[in-house]
């Protein structure tokens, strides 16, 4: 039967592009239900990045469509488990409709004075900042188009 990476093929995220070819697509076959596209909104004032001048119903399809199942997928191989569980509810806290989705919210603080390393003595925690910084952030940076995403963007301080 083989390990678990031998039977979970890893899909990379699709591209920026790709999604908005099917938004566009949708749009162009009457299925956006009323979301207006980037080029028909006002003006935008400058942005840091792709995700900040998403549109709540973008940021939706992009969690739902990108950062789910190849997140989801991520954890999966990564916790070994023969199907994924991530849910909005996972980072996002419980009830996260009441907050609008608002980040950091629902995941471990953590204290920047005291960061979990990838060179810990404990091989859990090891594994895990490395599984965080190789492929967890890189992969939301890509999907959200946020190159400066880090940890504070979904972890709290704990200070």
């Amino acid at each position: 039967m083989g390990t678990i990476e031998q039977r979970v093929t890893f899909r990379p995220p699709p591209s920026r592009a790709a999604l908005a070819l099917v938004t566009v697509a949708l749009v162009a076959c009457g299925g956006g239900g009323g979301i207006a596209s980037p080029a028909a909104r006002a003006p935008a004032e400058a942005h840091a990045d792709e995700w900040t001048a998403s549109t709540w119903e973008e940021r939706h399809d992009v969690m739902t469509w990108a950062v789910l199942p190849t997140m989801g997928r991520a954890f999966q191989r990564f916790d070994g488990k023969s199907s994924p569980d991530l849910s909005c509810r996972t980072c996002h806290g419980p009830e996260p409709e009441a907050v609008s989705y608002k980040m950091p919210r629902g995941l471990k603080p953590l204290d920047p004075s005291h960061m979990p390393s990838a060179d810990s003595s404990d091989p859990r925690e090891a594994r895990f900042v490395k599984f965080m910084s190789r492929e967890v952030v890189p992969d939301m940076r890509e999907i959200l188009g946020a190159p400066t995403l880090g940890c504070f963007t979904c972890h709290p301080s704990a200070r």
